[in-house]
């Protein structure tokens, strides 16, 4: 390839550096004082620049060598950053995924940057043909503080975008294959075990939270009703936020749910337009005790909360009217367990609470499942095995107490030994 052969900046500017045909155009560009490389490429002019006119032809060669290895010459340009939320988002459009898992790519592409910059990874802001196997060996690593849901989200996002990078040109092969031997990152904090609250400790709670349900005084009343409903229904508290008077229907006794809250920008909270699974939209019947907390929150509690008839959802903010966020009723319902004695409270052990309250009741697995949403029947098994191994850990204590009670069990005789 020709290149200028002045001796110096001097008596480059001005000048045109001569190239082979299909290599681009290099000049000096006086009103700018920087010299600039110009490659076209399927009617999209592709410029490049800089004052130093080596450093200038080198991004210029790079630019030709995109040329030849990408055939989708947006990719010269696009980092994997770029790529997954092009992706997310025309997947959204199309419909291929419901606006809360768009959602939650957001944020989990909003993780991989921000660990990406934290480590000084390249794979936020260079161009994916650049990158190298190496560069996603040092950058994943940088993951593991993060929970292992956030984890194996990112995984895949990542995963995915080097496929459509392979398929695009930009890339030779995906790094993050079963053959490149790179494994996803296991997380560093633990994972929360979620329990279901023994017989002890839901007379508790629900004593503690009726006592505040009947106090005028106490502000966030509407939080109470809430965290009753997950406990007699199961349902998921987004479930809950997204309700609507016309989704509860006492006359029929069911309650209709097809929606549920998600974050929208900036993570402001937006009544969706699905439910988080496909099996999250159902109608499930309204039982005697849900009965009556609905109708108790509907002529007392309510009326004095929601400023204005337009309001549809059930339940809102109390000052502003305002779609409540889950972590809201999450801090109420750990405030509420820390007066009762519940240290490892997470508003999620309710609906935990009620399977495990349904199998020990001899409700079958298929009813539970349908009736809570999960979207595998496995999920359902889960907690059932749960509840089983309790069940046959409390039935062979026993065993011990028949031994104890005849004097069989073993004595201590260790002062025997000296």
């Amino acid at each position: 390839m020709k290149r200028d052969t002045h001796k110096n900046e001097k008596d480059k500017k001005g000048s045109t550096a001569r190239r082979e045909r299909g290599q681009g155009s290099l000049y000096f560009n006086k009103s700018l004082h920087k010299w600039q490389g110009k490659l076209t490429i399927a009617y999209k002019t592709y410029t490049v620049s800089d004052a130093d006119y080596d450093i200038c032809s080198k991004k210029l060669d790079e630019l030709v060598r995109a040329k030849a290895e990408c055939t989708d010459m947006d990719l010269y340009q696009s980092t994997v950053i770029d790529l997954m939320k092009s992706t997310n988002y025309h997947k959204y459009r199309n419909g291929e995924i419901i606006y809360s898992t768009y959602q939650r790519n957001c944020y989990s592409i909003e993780v991989i940057r921000k660990c990406a910059e934290a480590v000084g990874s390249p794979i936020a802001t260079r161009p994916i043909w650049k990158l190298t196997e190496n560069d996603f060996r040092r950058f994943l690593p940088s993951l593991r503080n993060y929970s292992q849901s956030v984890i194996d989200k990112a995984f895949i996002l990542l995963k995915a975008a080097l496929n459509q990078a392979v398929y695009n040109g930009a890339l030779k092969k995906n790094f993050l294959c079963k053959e490149s031997g790179i494994k996803k990152p296991r997380s560093h904090v633990p994972t929360k075990k979620v329990r279901a609250l023994s017989i002890a400790e839901q007379k508790a709670l629900v004593e503690e939270l009726m006592h505040e349900l009947k106090d005028p005084s106490y502000a966030n009343r509407n939080f109470c009703t809430q965290l009753l409903i997950e406990l007699y229904t199961g349902m998921r508290m987004g479930e809950i936020n997204a309700l609507t008077l016309q989704d509860v229907d006492m006359q029929n006794m069911v309650i209709h749910i097809n929606k549920t809250v998600t974050n929208g920008q900036n993570y402001a909270p937006v009544v969706g337009e699905t439910t988080k699974t496909e099996n999250g939209t159902r109608d499930i019947v309204l039982s005697k005790n849900c009965y009556e907390v609905f109708a108790y929150y509907l002529k007392y509690i309510r009326p004095k909360i929601v400023k204005s008839s337009t309001v549809e959802l059930l339940f809102v903010t109390n000052r502003t009217n305002e779609t409540i966020r889950t972590s809201e009723v999450n801090t109420a319902f750990k405030r509420v367990c820390q007066k009762i004695g519940i240290t490892d409270a997470n508003q999620h052990m309710l609906r935990h609470t009620f399977v495990t309250n349904c199998i020990d009741a001899g409700v079958k697995p298929e009813i539970v499942q349908k009736n809570v949403g999960h979207a595998s029947i496995e999920t359902t098994f889960d907690i059932y095995n749960e509840v089983r191994k309790s069940s046959e850990k409390s039935e062979l204590q026993k065993v011990n107490d028949f031994y104890s009670s005849y004097g069989l069990s073993f004595q201590d005789c260790s002062e025997s030994e000296g």
